[in-house]
């Protein structure tokens, strides 16, 4: 039974002993501090957060935080979207639910004078339509000012270039939050692929249930240090 339950599916496959085993007694083990304390030991970075459903909903968590944060000295107003955000285009392999038309629709501004979503897209190569142009992209940011950058992509054909982008964030006075979603390579981490953290990536999201092989079910890793009042 615990096998093949898997760690995040604990509580299901309790209920469902419970059902089958009647008269027994069916105990947690580690439960989700253990799996918190796995996770940022896989994922190489300090904070996990492990309770939602799915990748979609870890992406809405994140993007929820920063609009709460943003606004977190101002609560009896409208509360102000994400001013810009940089992603990839749906077009080029971008996850849906990092788009306007997906999870990120609530929580980006519109751009007042077009009334488009407040988004731009990183530029790729002519040649090779699903490989992020570095040159073009540190040329965008040198005009821009993304609140928020989400790298991956749900058609993958290379590892995404954290810390290129990372090191052309240096030069920023204010630095933009860099989230990597992982949806689809999440279980592949490692010196082999890609060590997201090690590279600079501020936070990663990803569901369970793809290159993990688990069940279904959303997982954000950080790497913010708390900050000293």
């Amino acid at each position: 039974m615990r096998a093949l339950c898997g760690a995040q599916g604990t509580s299901c496959c309790l209920r469902a002993a419970s059902i089958l085993l009647p008269g027994h007694r069916i105990h947690r083990v580690g439960g989700k501090d253990r799996l918190v304390e796995e996770m940022r030991a896989f994922l190489g970075c300090s904070l996990v957060e492990s309770r939602m459903i799915s990748g979609q909903m870890a992406n809405m968590t994140v993007f929820s935080a920063m609009v709460d944060y943003r606004n977190r000295t101002e609560r009896r107003s409208e509360p102000a979207r994400l001013p810009l955000v940089m992603n990839n285009h749906i077009g080029k392999g971008g996850h849906l639910s990092s788009q306007p038309m997906g999870a990120l629709r609530d929580y980006v501004a519109k751009n007042p004078i077009t009334e488009k979503y407040a988004v731009i897209n990183f530029p790729v190569l002519e040649d090779d339509p699903y490989c992020i142009d570095l040159q073009e992209t540190e040329a965008l940011l040198d005009i821009y000012d993304p609140e928020l950058i989400i790298l991956g992509k749900s058609m993958i054909l290379y590892p995404e270039p954290v810390e290129a982008i990372s090191k052309m964030l240096e030069a920023k006075s204010v630095r933009p939050v860099l989230m990597y979603d992982m949806a689809h390579v999440i279980g592949l981490i490692g010196p082999h692929f890609q060590e997201p953290f090690s590279e600079g990536v501020d936070i990663i999201t990803g569901s369970t249930h793809k290159t993990l092989f688990g069940s279904q079910r959303g997982i954000i890793g950080a790497a913010f240090q708390e900050e000293k009042s």
